[in-house]
């Protein structure tokens, strides 16, 4: 039931809910600088490793969200450019918008038993599926094993995950 909830959220009510507080936090940043920083990303897509190590030369970090992650919502992808961090969330984002032209690409949320979750994006191209948890490739296998990777960030710990 809980799995149920999760997925009508992130699917149709987080979306609907995010863009306010997105958009307001875009007032803050230089736009054309954060879409140059994106383009100079997308333009090393589909090599995830060469994209992951521009991103830590630039010092991307991760952070929480505003007021400690208490107000939790998706940045807009040039906007975690701009600022060089983000939470799993914008990270997520980010991957997604970075890769969606150079195959499959799905966002992952999973949940640890007994509280805790985390997103991520699974990456399926050419055989192979990588799991990206913010700004690093955290595992990878072949096409026919990605269900494997939808343990890999909790492991044992692993209520659920949900492709989305």
């Amino acid at each position: 039931m809980l799995r149920f909830f999760i997925m009508i959220w992130l699917k149709y009510l987080y979306p609907a809910w995010n863009i306010t507080p997105a958009w307001v936090e875009s007032w803050f940043y230089d736009k054309r600088r954060g879409k140059d920083i994106f383009e100079l990303l997308r333009g090393l897509a589909p090599d995830i490793g060469q994209m992951s190590n521009l991103m830590r030369a630039r010092n991307f970090a991760w952070t929480s969200d505003p007021l400690g992650g208490v107000l939790d919502f998706r940045s807009f992808a040039w906007v975690t450019c701009v600022r060089g961090k983000g939470d799993c969330d914008d990270w997520s984002v980010l991957w997604y918008r970075l890769l969606r032209h150079h195959g499959k690409v799905e966002k992952v949320y999973t949940k640890k038993k007994g509280g805790g979750g985390h997103a991520m994006t699974l990456f399926t191209r050419d055989g192979m599926c990588y799991l990206m948890s913010n700004l690093r490739v955290k595992a990878k296998t072949s096409e026919y094993e990605k269900d494997k990777l939808l343990t890999a960030f909790f492991g044992d710990d692993t209520d659920f995950s949900i492709l989305y």
